[in-house]
């Protein structure tokens, strides 16, 4: 009798109580669970991906200065490092006047070496044909002294004795003219050996500086990205720059 007395009044604290445990949940609620909204439009789908790592050439080449080590070697281009390059193209450019100066002394001496063997040829065939003049001339001197003996066999003693004495006189200057000739031959072929030797000399050396100014122009061996390596040591280490 007393319990149902207290019934409304008990229903109206459970009520309080599921209202109040209601109410906390609600303010208590993680928000992040609510849906965004957002206006939508049409138009390319755009995606951009941001990775760290670390690019390696395929093919790597080095160029590398020419090893001068009796002058100092200038810089008076670079190419742009990190440009791309075609098989060929002028990468960098080392100064050249010093060797350029030895170059063209180097010509001058070849001229002259040329021009002197020019000369020494032009005098050993002036020479020769003089010596084969004499020897022609020593010959035909034979000759009529060889006649002269034959006209002379009825001749007296004496007489005959002065044409062999002739004779004789004129096969030894064909002899003589003969070994001079021969004697002359190697005395020049020694002389225009020893010209052609300066000649080759100063080709050789020609050669050798048009090759060191061409090897001071560094020129790109394959088609790719120039990239300057640093050099020097510890923290004196830098790339190389112009100058």
């Amino acid at each position: 009798m007393n319990l149902l007395s207290h019934m409304p009044r008990l229903i109206w604290l459970i009520g309080a109580g599921a209202l109040t445990v209601l109410l906390f949940l609600i303010l208590t609620h993680d928000r992040s669970d609510q849906p965004s909204w957002t206006s939508v439009r049409s138009g390319p789908f755009a995606v951009s991906v941001t990775e760290t790592g670390e690019v390696r050439a395929v093919q790597q080449i080095d160029v590398k200065a020419p090893m001068e080590w009796r002058m100092q070697l200038q810089v008076l281009y670079l190419a742009p490092e990190g440009s791309v390059v075609e098989q060929g193209q002028l990468l960098a450019q080392f100064d050249t006047a010093e060797l350029q100066k030895r170059l063209d002394l180097a010509e001058d001496r070849l001229i002259s070496a040329l021009a002197q063997e020019k000369k020494l040829l032009a005098e050993q065939q002036a020479r020769m044909q003089q010596l084969e003049g004499d020897l022609r001339t020593s010959e035909y001197s034979r000759d009529i002294a060889v006649l002269q003996r034959d006209l002379m066999k009825y001749e007296a003693q004496v007489r005959r004795q002065d044409v062999e004495l002739e004779h004789q006189k004129a096969l030894l200057e064909l002899e003589q003219a003969r070994t001079q000739i021969e004697a002359q031959k190697i005395i020049d072929r020694a002389a225009l050996r020893t010209a052609q030797l300066a000649i080759a000399e100063e080709r050789l050396e020609k050669r050798q500086l048009e090759g060191q100014i061409q090897n001071l122009s560094l020129r790109a061996p394959i088609r790719g990205m120039l990239v300057y390596n640093e050099i020097g040591q510890w923290e004196n280490r830098k790339k190389i720059a112009q100058g």
